[in-house]
């Protein structure tokens, strides 16, 4: 196996020590990118989001969805400059359902791992837009993605 190169700015980001086996950056990686206890759900689940519990969520105001303004789930807006996780969810998703510039609708149902690999491609805008924040925010991530689902999902198979 090809060892896993990790930058230092890479591991700071990770919250990762110095490593100097590939054994063990596998075991690192692999912990931060999947929870094998749920392999099963990650893969095979599917979900969609429940428009509903979302706008409950919204009206406590408590700072979840702080960039999201619904009417109902074909007319909402969606402010992707919030620093927000489940905002930024709402905001990929959202992109993700388009095939082109046709929009497809919300109704695509995705799995965990679907929703945690799209999240992904927008690390490094975080990482490298948002200052400190950046970093503690992707990290955070994978964890935020967990609680989405389980809390504004519903399971469709």
């Amino acid at each position: 196996m090809n060892a896993i190169k990790l930058s230092l700015k890479q591991r700071e980001q990770l919250g990762i020590e110095y490593v100097n086996d590939d054994e063990t950056k596998v075991s690192i990686l692999k912990t931060i990118m999947f929870d094998n206890d749920n392999t099963e759900r990650k893969f095979k689940n599917n979900y969609r989001i429940d428009f509903e519990k979302i706008s409950d969520e919204i009206d406590k105001k408590n700072k979840n969805f702080q960039g999201v303004k619904m009417k109902d789930k074909e007319d909402l807006t969606i402010d992707e400059s919030e620093q927000d996780h489940f905002t930024q969810i709402m905001y990929i998703i959202q992109q993700d359902c388009y095939l082109g510039n046709k929009w497809i609708g919300w109704e695509e149902p995705f799995t965990v791992k679907y929703l945690n690999d799209i999240c992904k491609k927008d690390y490094n805008i975080y990482i490298e837009n948002w200052g400190e924040i950046g970093p503690k925010f992707v990290k955070d991530f994978p964890n935020k993605i967990e609680y989405f689902v389980d809390n504004f999902c519903k399971v469709v198979s």
